[in-house]
């Protein structure tokens, strides 16, 4: 009995240092997000905020990819683009639309990207998808 219950505890202290780890590894693959985030700030507090949108659109799409690559270092992935067959267990469904050619129950635009992590859907994608178009019927 106590064989069994010093194993358990072991398994649960190796759990929660796994969990620690990955949740430092995480920590650590966001600073230099946050960096990124103070460089952005520190321009606009010392002067005026940059004429040029596109330039802004630009830095703000860079720090978008910094986080989706630490995310994903952490094994969030992001699901959900045009041209997808919907999976009911992935995606929610929230308008539809003429097909125009496309197949019935094709993805045409994504509201929200889904997330998973490790196989499990965290997140459903939340899309508007192709309906049947009359000549699809005939």
């Amino acid at each position: 009995m106590a064989d069994e219950t010093y194993r358990n505890d072991a398994h649960a202290l190796l759990r929660a240092f796994n969990h620690r780890s990955e949740l430092d590894s995480l920590l650590d693959s966001l600073i230099p997000v946050l960096d990124s985030f103070d460089r952005l700030r520190r321009g606009t507090e010392n002067g005026p905020v940059p004429k040029d949108p596109a330039a802004l659109l630009e830095t703000f799409g860079r720090i978008g990819a910094q986080l989706e690559s630490a995310v994903a270092h952490a094994g969030l992935l992001g699901f959900g683009a045009p041209g997808d067959a919907v999976d009911l267990d992935r995606y929610r469904i929230v308008d539809a639309v003429p097909g125009g050619g496309v197949r019935e129950d094709t993805v045409v635009e994504v509201l929200r990207r889904g997330y998973e992590k490790d196989g499990r859907v965290l997140r459903s994608a939340e899309v508007i998808v192709a309906e049947r178009d009359e000549e699809q019927a005939q």
